[in-house]
């Protein structure tokens, strides 16, 4: 049985749903809410997506006089909508809204990494008078490599962002920053704190997802789940015209073999200076997943070169060891 937290690949089912209707855990690990019914939230949505679909493009192809802007797509199953957030991208181009209840409706991105919504609520909020909410509740958590290597995925976080007629309310967050504890507020408290932990030690338990979920009642709304996904009567797709730095399906763009082969590409450029880095990076990716091993074969003989077999030798070492030392 894996420890809580630790998964080999998949999603998450709600009981009695389809064996392909599965909700990969980041992609309700971080989403706005919109106090609006769901054809009135997307409008809004679409309406704030557009303007961003349009400087982006314009920047890029200035050729383009009337570049696309943003295309909608409705579907009615579960499995729809999550076969079309399948595909991800840096940054975010496709944008899932979903009813939470007939007063809210929500919204996760396609971003690889997992949908945190950093800017589109403060986007809705600009075109909508209506409260708009960021929620990021990740818990943390590890992947089983085929190799068998155990690797940090998401570090613990709880984020709440309130906007109302327009204008930043509230925000709350406690996260793990990568082995430093943080807890920060800012603006007015909502009545529902009072009953918080706020001089707790742990400064992760001054603001925890059950805090979370009991705020996000208090102001008529819910905590985003696989289960409110797949629960959903209806959903819609919003796709914008955008450039992205990379993309690709799910399983193969949010693997850490795939995040170290990206980062190991950074420092092709300046591979005489920088050879250590590759070496470290590509021999990772290769580790973690020896499907790597053909792309990766090039530059780390080019980093060899440079570097000589001993150093090499002993990065390559170094870099199993922190794998194993779960250091990444």
């Amino acid at each position: 049985m894996s420890e809580p937290g630790t998964r080999a690949a998949g999603g998450v089912p709600a009981d009695g749903a389809s064996p392909e209707a599965k909700v990969p855990p980041e992609l309700v690990q971080g989403y706005a809410l919109i106090e609006l019914p769901f054809e009135a939230a997307c409008e809004v949505a679409r309406e704030a997506l557009v303007p961003r679909a349009r400087v982006v493009a314009r920047s890029r192809w200035l050729r383009r006089s009337e570049p696309e802007s943003v295309v909608a797509r409705d579907l009615d199953t579960a499995a729809g909508a999550i076969e079309a957030m399948d595909f991800v991208t840096y940054p975010a181009n496709t944008y899932l809204l979903f009813g939470v209840n007939e007063r809210w409706t929500a919204l996760v991105t396609n971003t690889r990494g997992g949908s945190s919504v950093p800017d589109e609520a403060r986007w809705m909020a600009e075109r909508t008078d209506a409260t708009v909410l960021r929620v990021v509740d990740s818990p943390p958590s590890w992947v089983i490599t085929p190799t068998g290597f155990k690797v940090r995925m998401s570090h613990e976080a709880r984020i709440f962002e309130l906007y109302r007629d327009g204008e930043h309310r509230r925000a709350i967050s406690s996260a793990d920053d990568g082995g430093r504890s943080t807890h920060d507020v800012v603006g007015d408290p909502l009545p529902i704190e009072a009953t918080f932990n706020v001089t707790a030690r742990r400064k992760l338990d001054r603001f925890t997802s059950d805090d979370l979920a009991r705020l996000l009642e208090s102001l008529g709304a819910a905590s985003v789940t696989a289960e409110t996904l797949l629960a959903a009567p209806r959903y819609r797709v919003l796709r914008v015209d955008r450039e992205v730095h990379s993309e690709g399906p799910r399983a193969e763009e949010q693997s850490p073999a795939a995040d170290y082969f990206r980062r190991g590409q950074k420092w092709l450029p300046a591979m005489s200076t920088q050879a250590s880095s590759v070496a470290l990076d590509f021999t990772k990716a290769t580790l973690l997943d020896p499907a790597y091993a053909e792309r990766c074969a090039d530059p780390l003989a080019r980093a060899r070169e440079v570097l000589g077999d001993e150093e090499f030798d002993r990065l390559a070492a170094e870099a199993r060891g922190q794998l194993e030392a779960g250091r990444g």
